[in-house]
């Protein structure tokens, strides 16, 4: 995956393909620590009701450093940045 397209899918709100989030997956074996990957990818799996799901949350829950961050932005439809910048 070459970097504007994660710039792409990092930036749009719309729904995250299969061959997207297996992309991501081969992004997040290159760079484990690269958490806004993880998280990208984490919806991806969500998204497309994968069955490793949960097992990649708890990994995922494991990298982040504020898990309510990343509980709004696996679980709504629109991550409004600016809301989570005023929280932090």
């Amino acid at each position: 995956m070459k970097a504007e397209e994660f710039l792409d899918i990092a930036a749009k709100q719309q729904a995250i393909t299969q061959s997207q989030t297996n992309q991501l997956a081969d992004v997040v074996e290159k760079y484990p620590y690269f958490q806004a990957a993880r998280a990208i990818h984490l919806k991806g799996l969500k998204q497309n009701h994968h069955f490793s799901y949960n097992a990649e949350l708890r990994k995922v829950a494991a990298y982040t450093t504020d898990r309510r961050i990343l509980f709004d932005y696996i679980t709504s439809a629109e991550f409004n940045q600016h809301r989570i910048s005023s929280i932090i």
